[in-house]
Order: structure tokens, then C-alpha cells, then sequence
């Protein structure tokens, strides 16, 4: 019953921005309008919702062609049902001002289709792969795996902030429109990140932690911290054709609680310290690493959950006595917000 009147609640809550929510659960304990993506696609119009439930089974995927909000439960949720919503989702021709939250999400960009425009946030990405003709990308809040960008996509604008990068990142790409910042980048080995390579980026405000900056071409890097590298030719950066400033070279960016190198470990707390030599250093006067920038990835006390930027009941009590014909009922709710 719990959680029945917690979707329902939330439901009405985000009914007002959207303008049909519709409710997608293969859990045959969550009851929900349709057990499939594909089905809930199908059914909605331009501008609506579709709310997918954490459940114990990765969902079948599918292919979004419209304009649509997905939103799911966090990557890490901490509502009763603490399931995430594993799915693998294609975008096509169509789906361009889409916006996705809170998934664990495999996501794939057709070669041939345009997909503009599109904003991706508080996922966990175990792949993420860019084709040549989409733009104006936002990837942010974010745990990623793996990132892929194509040799095409030369021309229009991608945002990359404020994650936690704990894989391969291959740009295969000249692009000058293509902004790196905020991020940490953090792993035990002494994979390079940047693969095949990636030219002419932006790369500032982020932390290197435990892993090599290596495989960037005629990059900037701005204000970056690197920290416990592995390979010491890339220790230093810029190196090579790169070039840059206001870099902060081998400085303990003294985390608040760090168990070890996962960025999949929720109880790590990348927060900075007050006395991080990060703090505040970044080039916009803000931190450097995911703490900092426009869209912090921290605005919470505790562990990352990747919950979406909606209000959460977390109490609900509806008392036995029933009303009169007619008469009021009590309902008290106690909530708290996820922003």
C-alpha cells in the first residue's frame, strides 16, 4: 500500500509540468499502466512523462522518438523499494528536448538520426555512444562508465559535467565545442582516459584521481587538479600538443571520506574538505571537481542516490476511522525534496 500511495502522490506532483504521466513497472508486486518501454512509448504524446520503477529485472529496451520526460527512481534510491531501473534506450529522429532522470542507463544515439538537445542527468551510464549528427548534448550528475564519442560529431556543442567518470572516455573527435568541466575522474588502473584521441576540447575544473589525463590532442586544460597518477609522464599536464593554465599538478585534493578508488561506491563522499586545495579554485571561482560549477553534483547531505529533482514522500498515514458521507478525511504526509 506504501508504495502504491507514494507513486501516486508523486504522480500528482509532476502532473502539472507534464502533460500526461504514464507508469511503466515489470514488477508484478508495482502495479503500473504497462510492464514495457516500448508499449508506454507508443501511447504517449510529445511533452509527456513516462515514470519507470526500480525493479529487481532489467527492463526490455527501446527506441525513443519523441519529445518525452523519463524519469526513474535513482541509481541509488533510498525509498523502500531501493531497485533501480536498468534499461537500454536508443535515440532516434525525434526525440530532440528530451530529458532523462535518474536511470541506470545504456544509451545509444543512431548514426543517422537527429537527436538534439538532449539532457541527460542523476543516471548511472554503463555506455553511452554519440553519432555524428547530434547536438547541444548535456551530460550531467551522472556515474559513468563508459563514454563514446563518434568521429563525426565535429561540429555542434556537448556538455560533459559534473559526473563521476570511472571508465573509458573515447572521443575520436575534433571538436572545439566539446566542454569537459567538473568532473572526477577516478579509477585503480592506469587506463587512459582519453581514447583514440580527443582534439580540441575544453577540459577544466576537473579532478584526475588515481588515473592518467592521457590521450588528449591540441586540448586546453584549465584549472584541473591531478592527484596519486600513475604514469608520471602524464603527472603534468598540459603535455604534448595540449596547452593550458591554473592547472594544480600531484595535490591530495583531500576528500571528506574515501574508502578507495569506485566511483560506484555510494559511501565514498567526494565532497571536498575546507581545507582542499581544490576549494574554490576552479576557473569560475567555484570547486574544483563535480562539487563545483553550475550544476554540483552533491546538494544533499549523505550518499549520491541519483533521485530525481522532485519531492519525495517518505511518510504517509491515513487513519483507520472512515469519514462520514460527505465529511473530510485526514491525511498526514511527511516528505522532503530531492533537488
Amino acid at each position: 500500500m506504501k508504495h502504491i500511495l507514494y507513486a501516486a502522490f508523486t504522480f500528482l506532483l509532476i502532473s502539472n509540468a507534464h502533460s500526461t504521466v504514464w507508469t511503466v513497472s515489470n514488477d508484478l508486486n508495482r502495479r503500473a499502466q504497462f510492464t514495457d518501454f516500448t508499449l508506454a512509448h507508443a501511447a504517449a504524446s510529445i511533452n509527456d512523462t513516462i515514470y519507470i520503477y526500480g525493479s529487481a529485472t532489467t527492463y526490455s529496451g527501446g527506441t525513443l522518438s519523441k519529445r518525452l520526460v523519463i524519469i526513474g527512481p535513482g541509481y541509488n534510491p533510498t525509498s523502500s523499494n531501493r531497485n533501480n531501473a536498468y534499461i537500454s534506450i536508443s535515440f532516434a529522429t525525434g526525440s530532440s528536448n528530451s530529458i532523462i532522470y535518474g536511470l541506470v542507463l545504456s544509451a545509444y544515439c543512431e548514426a543517422a538520426s537527429t537527436a538534439n538537445n538532449i539532457r541527460i542527468t542523476r543516471c548511472n551510464l554503463p555506455s553511452l555512444t554519440l553519432y555524428n549528427s547530434n547536438g547541444n548534448w548535456i551530460i550531467e550528475n551522472c556515474i559513468i562508465n563508459s563514454l563514446t564519442i563518434s568521429q563525426g560529431y565535429t561540429s555542434t556543442p556537448l556538455s560533459i559535467r559534473n559526473n563521476i567518470i570511472t571508465g573509458s572516455f573515447f572521443g575520436n573527435t575534433s571538436n572545439n565545442l566539446i566542454t569537459i568541466q567538473n568532473n572526477l575522474f577516478v579509477n585503480t588502473g592506469t587506463t587512459f582516459f582519453f581514447y583514440s584521441p580527443i582534439k580540441r576540447a575544453t577540459i577544466k575544473n576537473n579532478i584526475f584521481y588515481g588515473t592518467n589525463p592521457g590521450g588528449a590532442d591540441s586540448c586546453f586544460f584549465l584549472n584541473n587538479l591531478t592527484w596519486d597518477i600513475p604514469i608520471t609522464s602524464q603527472q603534468t599536464i598540459p603535455y604534448g600538443s595540449n596547452t593550458g593554465t591554473g592547472n594544480i599538478i600531484i595535490s591530495n585534493p583531500l576528500f571528506v571520506n574515501v574508502m578507495n578508488k569506485s566511483g560506484q561506491d555510494f559511501f565514498n563522499d567526494f565532497r571536498l574538505s575546507t581545507t582542499s586545495p581544490a576549494k574554490n579554485k576552479g576557473s569560475d571561482g567555484t570547486d574544483i571537481g563535480p562539487t563545483g560549477g553550475a550544476s554540483p553534483l552533491y546538494t544533499t547531505t549523505g550518499p549520491l542516490t541519483g533521485m530525481p529533482p522532485i519531492p519525495s514522500i517518505t511518510e504517509m498515514y491515513l487513519p483507520v476511522n472512515a469519514a462520514p458521507q460527505g465529511g473530510n478525511i485526514q491525511l498526514f504526509i511527511r516528505g522532503k525534496r530531492n533537488n
